[in-house]
């Protein structure tokens, strides 16, 4: 996977992690010291070595794996009436170019389709003309969660040492990311809360939104299982928040591939909905 490619996804799908549903995150002009960089960096490489290698990451193209609940996803994740919704997601990425494709178990063989900028919703086939709107914020969260922490050392991500800071009555060392740029109006952080002796991820707290529209969360990273050369997430408990609606789930990573045979065509808008 050539490492220029990687720039564009950190920024775009970094987007899904950032301020723990009622924590307020710091901000990168909060850490502005070299050393908080270079702490921040050496924390990440040090979590990386400790769920796998890098550079076996960076191999990757597409990656395909399902997220079970142990009760139904909320329903505005699909869009679709909650007694459509089903207990898991299937999970087509490509997380090197930028794009991404989840399929729900629906009456209607729903999916959200990310391929860079262009976000779409499939329904039956066709290009919905229903527009994802603020939810669409939502769609490649979990992918991320699976990713991590990986996609922390993508180039084009600004890492700071944010700390010592408790957690489930543990001190654990942070570090916030936070891509080098972003679109006017946009803010995405993340704060990963990191396990002193062992490096691993324990848990991490994110932000997102654009305007007056954002999305904020965790999640507790509780089992981890290992794929080839990789440690990756296995179950997780996941909070998300924005204004009138909290949603509090467990979910669990099944039937992880990271060299499936995948068509192109499944990122790319259906014939027959709206340009």
């Amino acid at each position: 996977m050539k490492r220029t490619t990687r720039v564009v996804t950190a920024i775009a799908l970094l987007g899904t992690f950032a301020c723990g549903c009622g924590l307020l995150l710091p901000r990168r002009e909060d850490i502005p010291s070299d050393e908080a960089e270079t702490r921040g960096r050496a924390l990440v490489m040090r979590a990386v070595r400790a769920h796998g290698d890098q550079a076996a990451w960076d191999h990757l193209g597409d990656v395909t794996f399902t997220a079970r609940y142990a009760q139904a996803p909320p329903a505005d994740l699909a869009e679709v009436e909650p007694s459509q919704t089903k207990r898991e997601i299937r999970f087509t990425f490509d997380f090197g170019r930028g794009r991404g494709r989840m399929d729900f178990a629906d009456a209607h063989r729903s999916a959200w389709v990310r391929n860079g900028d262009d976000v779409f919703f499939v329904e039956d086939g066709k290009r919905s003309v229903r527009s994802p709107g603020p939810d669409s914020m939502r769609v490649p969260v979990e992918a991320q969660l699976f990713a991590a922490p990986f996609l922390m050392l993508a180039p084009g991500i600004h890492l700071a040492y944010a700390g010592i800071k408790p957690f489930a009555g543990r001190d654990l060392e942070t570090v916030l990311a936070e891509p080098e740029g972003s679109a006017i109006g946009m803010h995405r952080r993340a704060l990963g809360y990191f396990d002193p002796r062992s490096g691993e991820l324990l848990h991490v707290a994110f932000d997102v939104g654009q305007g007056d529209v954002g999305l904020a969360g965790s999640a507790t990273f509780l089992e981890w299982q290992t794929v080839g050369a990789l440690r990756l997430p296995k179950r997780l408990h996941v909070r998300t928040s924005r204004p009138a609606q909290v949603h509090d789930y467990d979910l669990t990573f099944t039937d992880v591939n990271l060299a499936p045979e995948v068509d192109p065509a499944v990122y790319r808008a259906p014939p027959g909905g709206p340009p």
